[in-house]
């Protein structure tokens, strides 16, 4: 109202004046520093939240994707996600568990019966 009328800015609250270039210079401001922080502060996040991946870790992960392959767990059907731990209290590293999951119950199923029970490199699976 107060750029219609010509008169000076007032508080809506208050009615006190105030110079509204004032105003919006130290709005601008704000709003750029908040802008910097904001932003600085999701750079750090997203460097923090990416470890670099060792080289053990890589081949880990390779050998996963290996039993996605035709030639081992993928035969028995679509491979949608396949996976590798060692079950927590045993120190042998030799002992790990495998797990499969497939798009399709019978595709499981058939993996399972096929399976279970196979010697594979001196190691029983079940």
């Amino acid at each position: 109202m107060a750029e219609k009328d010509d008169t000076e800015s007032q508080c809506p609250a208050c009615c006190t004046p105030y110079d509204k270039d004032r105003v919006l210079t130290v709005a601008a401001a704000n709003s750029e520093r908040i802008i910097t922080e904001v932003y600085s502060e999701k750079k750090q996040r997203s460097q923090r939240a990416k470890p670099k991946i060792s080289e053990e870790v890589r081949k880990h992960l390779s050998g996963v994707r290996i039993l996605e392959h035709n030639e081992y767990f993928g035969q028995y059907g679509k491979v949608l996600k396949a996976s590798i731990s060692c079950p927590a209290g045993t120190t042998s590293k030799k002992t790990f568990a495998g797990y499969i999951t497939y798009a399709k119950e019978e595709e499981a199923v058939r993996c399972i019966q096929a399976t279970h029970n196979y010697v594979l490199e001196g190691k029983t699976l079940r």
